[in-house]
């Protein structure tokens, strides 16, 4: 081990690799994805998982009323044994809502991930994935979800979802 632990450290030869080798940043695991509506308050929002040698087909079943969450095989109720989505995180009128999933995996730390729900103007969801805790973090929550639940900052330009760049002032 210590052998490896040498060479990985002799083979880094920019700042940014002995800064990703000490401490990776942690990172946003896709781009914004839709979810679809199954009822008031419900819906799925579909999740591509590589396995290897394809894709496995899962959904993220939510019930925003009575907070639950589940991993299921995508198009059925059949529950996966365990998620690795630790957190579910959305706007609500008075801040941020927050849902653990039924069957969540809390075993391996490095393996945690948080999903952010993103209100669309329509009413339709979307959402975004995330290492845990970024689902919760100020750049999140001033970025994706335009500073829902802040009081010090205020919105003075928006642009297209597909050029997404919000801009904020800090108020007295």
């Amino acid at each position: 081990m210590v052998n490896r632990i040498y060479y990985e450290v002799k083979s880094i030869t920019t700042s940014d690799q002995a800064n990703n080798w000490i401490a990776p940043w942690p990172s946003y695991l896709s781009n914004p994805a839709s979810c679809t509506s199954t009822g008031a308050d419900k819906i799925s929002c579909p999740i591509p998982i590589n396995t290897g040698n394809a894709q496995a087909s899962v959904s993220m079943n939510i019930d925003l009323r009575n907070k639950y969450a589940q991993m299921a095989v995508q198009g059925s109720n059949t529950a996966l044994p365990s998620s690795p989505i630790v957190d579910i995180v959305y706007p609500t009128k008075d801040g941020i809502g927050k849902i653990v999933p039924n069957n969540t995996l809390e075993t391996d730390p490095t393996r945690m991930f948080g999903m952010t729900l993103i209100p669309s103007a329509n009413g339709a969801w979307g959402y975004i994935l995330s290492v845990s805790p970024l689902e919760n973090s100020m750049f999140t929550r001033l970025y994706y979800l335009d500073g829902n639940g802040l009081s010090k900052f205020k919105k003075y330009s928006e642009k297209n979802l597909s050029d997404r760049h919000s801009g904020r002032d800090l108020e007295d």
